[in-house]
């Protein structure tokens, strides 16, 4: 036992007869067999380990313990062995599918020895310890060491197919280009019941694997952290098939550090059971804390599925892009499945990319509980682009969030600008509808935002009614500044449909920190067919800008001229005037404005009154007309609708 136990061609054949994983050792390695669970001698695991660290080039370890079942090898620290067993120093594969009776459950089980540990002053051990680098670690069950697998110093190794359980951190691996797991069951590692269930340093590779439940995929294991990311290059799951991991039940399901950037998180399931149609939830499904990272991907397979956790993905940090994923939801977008937040930006997180081109790096962001994105603290000059917010895959059913985006308390400065949702062209827009309250909410001071070219409380064409329960944009606690719309092609927002008004705009709430809700413009927007008003200013919002009156709606030939007044606080200030048509007027007699059909400007007397006259192509009969003002000079207070005319 512990010899050279077969010839080279000896060995070779039994490598092709058992279908050994890429990796395993050619036909000229040296081939070692563990004999009895012993911590030490003759046909033990030591043994083995340090005569296959006596020899050159790649050598094998593996294990025919008489006997059915499992066989436990009780690692000890002891004189001759005072760090537990040997680090492997030269590339060798430890197999435990070579261990008669295999049949996909790990046979072989290394385990500390509390007992004899405890009597030589509580030292916690290390399971394997591999430095040599091209070494493989296989199918073996590792329990209660303070690391299980540590790989340093030298990479491209491979840990496939073990069951990790009950030790301090799983896998450690500080060295590079190691693989972690593998893209089929065989390789899977479950790893459960840790402080850290995988640590990896730069370029490393983690897919496949169960981590955080049990070997079915369908019970919670916590880990304290399931996945920790701490350097630069690595990549949990993949594209390619089974290369993703299912990442549940831990308290934080993925942590990028904050030292940790250009690294990728693809293909996953994380906070599901397998299936991905129950949940067994991360407390953070992703939690970054570092720069220029990607969660998910511009194909289908990159997707995540981030659901049933409390928060879905949590940026602390700066240029991080998370696209394509599904977030909410079943695999199939099809069902809820809720985070209590979706993706939530907070303290520093700027600079921050959620969604993209809509036809490849939109996500769908859906059936979340609280909100779908939200914004808190400082998370300013983030992008919320080419999203589905509220709806299902197909974009023709609800699937609500209970509100779109929330953003509270985010300030602009003169060095963070301020977070923008949507763009000016189409391949920018959002769609934020079906969600159970506000599409969109700004309280508690936010300010600087900007809201441009999204489809608000309708589907995918902007036509169709998908109204969100409560306001389109809602505006509270002293929300000021922010500009929903815009003057150029494209900026304006389709609102529409949805159960409150277009735009609420509330004073009536103070913000924490007494600031006024005031400077709110509001821009080139198609509203129509909201419950309530499409501009809905309350309790001295946006200093009470008077809406203007229409005089007149007069058609002659080719032509129709619309001339109207306003009168304003502010004399001597220019002010945009919008005008709008619609096919029918609100049933208070105060509009909305479907289509804008007219802008110009007019500037208040020393009394802050003015006149203005538009001129468009010749309107039908019996639509409304309708018109706002906005001074163009801060603080840009858009006014409500008008009181409608008639053609």
């Amino acid at each position: 036992m512990g010899s050279r136990r077969l010839s080279r061609v000896g060995l070779w054949a039994t490598v092709m007869a058992s279908g050994a994983l890429a990796g395993a050792a050619s036909a000229s390695a040296d081939v070692f067999t563990v004999a009895n669970t012993n911590d030490s001698g003759r046909g033990s695991l030591r043994s083995a380990i340090l005569q296959a660290n006596s020899q050159a080039g790649a050598d094998e370890v593996h294990f025919d313990i008489p006997g059915r079942g499992v066989h436990t090898i009780l690692v000890r620290t002891a004189a001759d062995a005072s760090t537990g067993l040997p680090s492997v120093t030269g590339p060798l594969s430890i197999d435990g599918r070579t261990q008669p009776g295999f049949a996909g459950t790990p046979l072989i089980e290394l385990e500390n020895d509390f007992e004899n540990d405890r009597q030589l002053n509580d030292r916690q051990l290390t399971g394997l310890k591999i430095t040599a680098g091209h070494s493989r670690v296989a199918s073996l069950s590792m329990t209660g060491f303070e690391k299980a697998i540590v790989l340093m110093d030298n990479g491209s190794n491979v840990i496939a197919g073990n069951r990790l359980n009950g030790n301090k951190i799983g896998v450690r691996a500080t060295s590079p280009s190691n693989t972690i797991g593998g893209t089929t069951p065989a390789d899977r590692n479950v790893v459960a019941n840790s402080d850290v269930g995988v640590f990896v340093g730069d370029s490393n590779l983690i897919e496949g694997n169960f981590i955080g439940t049990d070997a079915a995929g369908g019970a919670q294991m916590r880990n304290s952290f399931g996945v920790f990311v701490g350097g630069v290059g690595s990549t949990v799951g993949g594209s390619a098939p089974g290369a993703g991991n299912l990442i549940s039940g831990n308290g934080t399901g993925i942590l990028i550090a904050q030292s940790a950037s250009g690294n990728f998180v693809a293909g996953n399931r994380i906070g599901t059971n397998l299936a991905g149609t129950g949940a067994l939830p991360n407390e953070y499904g992703v939690l970054v804390s570092g720069n220029s990272n990607t969660i998910g991907g511009v194909t289908p397979a990159d997707r995540n599925v981030i659901s049933g956790n409390d928060r879905g993905i949590t940026i602390f940090r700066r240029a991080n892009n998370v696209i394509g994923n599904y977030i909410g939801t079943t695999p199939d977008g099809d069902a809820a499945l809720p985070n209590k937040v979706g993706v939530e930006l907070q303290i520093d997180a700027k600079g921050n990319m959620i969604g993209g081109d809509r036809e490849t790096s939109g996500n769908l962001i859906s059936g979340n509980s609280e909100a779908g994105i939200s914004f808190f603290l400082t998370a300013s000059t983030n992008v919320v682009a080419g999203n589905d917010i509220g709806l299902a895959r197909a974009r023709t059913q609800p699937l609500s969030n209970g509100t779109g985006i929330l953003i509270a308390g985010v300030p602009t400065s003169p060095t963070h600008a301020g977070i923008r949702i949507g763009g000016a062209t189409p391949a920018l827009r959002n769609v934020i509808s079906g969600n159970s309250g506000a599409g969109i909410a700004m309280t508690d001071s936010a300010s600087g935002d900007f809201v441009q070219g999204n489809f608000i409380g309708t589907g995918r064409g902007g036509q169709s009614p998908m109204p969100n329960g409560g306001d389109g944009i809602a505006l509270s606690a002293g929300a000021n500044d922010n500009t929903i719309g815009g003057s150029d092609p494209g900026q304006g927002n389709t609102i529409a449909f949805n159960g409150g008004a277009g735009v609420g705009v509330d004073g009536s709430v103070v913000s924490p920190t007494g600031n006024v809700i005031r400077g709110n413009a509001i821009l080139g927007n198609s509203i129509f067919d909201n419950t309530q008003l499409g501009i809905a200013l309350l309790a001295g919002a946006n200093d009470n800008q008077p809406a203007p009156a229409i005089e007149s709606v007069t058609t002659i030939r080719t032509q129709t001229t619309i001339t109207g007044t306003l009168t304003s606080a502010r004399p001597s200030t220019t002010y945009r005037v919008e005008v709008f048509r619609s096919p029918s007027c609100n049933a208070s007699g105060e509009g909305e404005g479907k289509q804008l059909i007219a802008t110009t400007t007019t500037t208040t007397d020393a009394a802050g009154e003015a006149g203005f006259t538009a001129t468009v192509s010749s309107l039908t009969a019996g639509q409304a007309v309708t018109a706002t003002a906005t001074p163009v000079p801060a603080p840009h207070n858009t006014s409500q609708f008008s009181r409608c005319a008639s053609t």
